[in-house]
């Protein structure tokens, strides 16, 4: 198969971010108005009651590792549909999930929604979770959920991705094998954390290009970052000439800051998914549960995949990445300690 261009569904309105994106804890909240709006109903008494208390209680706090960008438009189009009900979002990354535990465990307040890029985390904490009976059900893709009726899989990221600095590759890649070429040596980037996310690209690579791929990459002599930010930042910055791997929303916000960086979808493509949830026990559960049926919504996913930032989990949402034809991480399997520590070995037999 030919690698996607720029022109491919896949890649369309990849738009330019306009905010900075860093791996911190920030927060967003909906308008100063929401003591004068009336709950937006429905039809479905059963529904609109709940709605209703979501109004009473009159804030949702969401916990996530959105870019700035999708939390923005996440937070106006929120503000759009339930103007009575503030949307305070705390950004984060791998810290959010021992926090929310931690939560959970002490009662004490925090988050009422969790959306992270383990899946199987959620499927570890099911009990903890407040069923998904919401309008937006209806049109849910029967395979995008995490816990069935409980966590949605809320978005799917490509990993299979070459990003390059047009300064230093003014022609850029098209196949993984490109990367292979010795003009490539020495300039190019990778991660050096072996998460679930970046063992099953590994092992996709494996399968599908075979072991000497991965040599030769290793052979190319790769610096190594610990994170997909970092990494599109060192591409951007020119540290590094090419990565084997992108994160959308960094590509699109470095583009917008005037980086000279480009990229393309390699096929076979990989991607992986992240989770998202509400919390029975939490302060606000009617607030969680109007903000998961939001997001499953087709304007909920158009603020949070849309401008080319993930896949969608209903069809027709404007913007979204077409990835239906991409193999999906196996959180479950790329989460059990042993894969993982297999995984570590062969890292460390490739590239060490």
């Amino acid at each position: 198969m030919s690698p996607l261009s720029r022109t491919h569904p896949l890649v369309r309105r990849l738009a330019l971010a306009t905010t900075a994106l860093a791996l911190v804890t920030t927060a967003a909240c909906g308008g100063d108005d929401a003591s004068d709006a009336k709950p937006p109903t429905t039809g479905d008494a059963e529904w609109d009651a709940v709605v209703e208390a979501a109004y009473e209680e009159g804030r949702v706090n969401v916990y996530n590792a959105a870019s700035e960008q999708q939390n923005k438009r996440l937070t106006e189009a929120f503000k759009e549909k339930y103007p009575g009900i503030k949307l305070s979002i705390t950004r984060g990354a791998t810290e959010l999930p021992e926090r929310v535990s931690a939560q959970l465990n002490s009662g004490s307040d925090g988050a009422d929604v969790l959306m992270y890029s383990d899946p199987n985390w959620f499927v570890e904490h099911a009990d903890d979770l407040t069923p998904v009976e919401g309008p937006s059900v209806e049109g849910w893709k029967e395979d995008w959920w995490a816990v069935p009726d409980k966590a949605i899989q809320v978005t799917a990221l490509p990993w299979s991705m070459i990003v390059w600095n047009t300064d230093k590759f003014p022609d850029g890649f098209t196949t993984y094998d490109d990367l292979l070429d010795p003009s490539v040596k020495g300039k190019l980037g990778t991660r050096s954390e072996v998460s679930p996310s970046v063992a099953g690209y590994l092992e996709h690579l494996e399968t599908e290009l075979g072991t000497d791929y991965l040599e030769g990459i290793a052979d190319q002599d790769p610096k190594f970052y610990p994170s997909g930010v970092p990494l599109m930042q060192a591409v951007g910055s020119g540290e590094i000439g090419v990565a084997n791997l992108g994160v959308p929303a960094t590509i699109a916000e470095l583009q917008s800051n005037g980086a000279p960086i480009d990229f393309t979808f390699a096929e076979p493509g990989f991607a992986y998914t992240h989770g998202a949830a509400a919390f029975s026990e939490a302060k606000r559960p009617h607030a969680g549960r109007v903000f998961i049926d939001f997001v499953m919504s087709e304007e909920g996913q158009a603020a949070y995949n849309g401008d080319g930032q993930g896949g969608a989990g209903r069809d027709g949402v404007d913007g979204a990445l077409d990835l239906e034809d991409y193999a999906m991480l196996d959180t479950e399997k790329f989460t059990r300690p042993e894969v993982l520590a297999e995984w570590n070995r062969k890292f460390d037999g490739y590239f060490k």
